[in-house]
């Protein structure tokens, strides 16, 4: 089933474990290992190692806390961070690294925390 992967790479998460899956090989990214029992956390980790070997990382999710998080976190995450939302014909991309430099650096460090705040709100 690897040859049909072509030239794409598919990082998996089993556990704490993290594969990446190539049609050539299979071998564990000891650096991604990790206990996050959030996704949305796990999304981040990837997203920074991606950025490590890629100048563009596309992060495709639909979640608000996803969106705050990747905010919060762009420039620890570094490279050109791009989220992708929507469905079919209704897809957007925001770019992630444009809006934290016109919103600036400490609101969406702060972001972070307000958010997890309204959330807690009953």
């Amino acid at each position: 089933m690897r040859r049909s992967l072509g030239e794409i790479t598919l990082v998996v998460t089993v556990a704490e474990h993290c594969f990446e899956i190539t049609k050539d090989d299979v071998r564990e990214v000891s650096e991604l290992t990790s206990s996050h029992e959030e996704a949305d956390t796990r999304l981040a980790l990837h997203a920074k190692h991606a950025a490590g070997t890629h100048s563009h990382v596309i992060v495709i999710s639909e979640d608000t806390d996803v969106f705050v998080l990747l905010l919060a976190l762009e420039a620890e995450i570094g490279g050109h961070l791009l989220l992708r939302r929507g469905k079919k014909n209704n897809i957007r991309i925001v770019d992630i690294s444009r809006l934290a430099t016109i919103i600036g650096r400490n609101v969406c460090t702060a972001l972070l925390g307000v958010h997890v705040g309204l959330a807690a709100i009953p």
